[in-house]
């Protein structure tokens, strides 16, 4: 079954635009990995230090096997930015 994982994201204080570029580049990473279908970054419009990191896999065990890969150097330039923990959350693709 196809699934989406979903990590809701708050930058510190007027630091969503750096925050911006860090994600752009995690989602380079993310993209590159085996089975990964897409990745869509949303940054909302009334808190711009707000975001939605999307990712779109074909399954749970494919998306399981592709995370052992990312690069634990992935996650360091945002952990600065981070105005508190993300909240990670994993949806069934109910229809595409």
């Amino acid at each position: 079954m196809a699934i989406r994982v979903i990590y809701e994201m708050t930058a510190q204080t007027d630091q969503g635009d750096a925050f911006t570029a860090v994600l752009a580049d995690l989602a380079t990473t993310i993209r590159g990995l085996p089975g990964c279908e897409g990745v869509d970054v949303l940054r909302r419009q009334d808190n711009p230090d707000q975001f939605l990191f999307m990712e779109k896999w074909p399954s749970g065990e494919v998306y399981d096997e592709a995370a052992k890969m990312v690069p634990k150097t992935a996650f360091a330039p945002l952990k600065p930015l981070l105005g508190g923990p993300p909240a990670r959350s994993v949806h069934e693709l109910l229809e595409s």
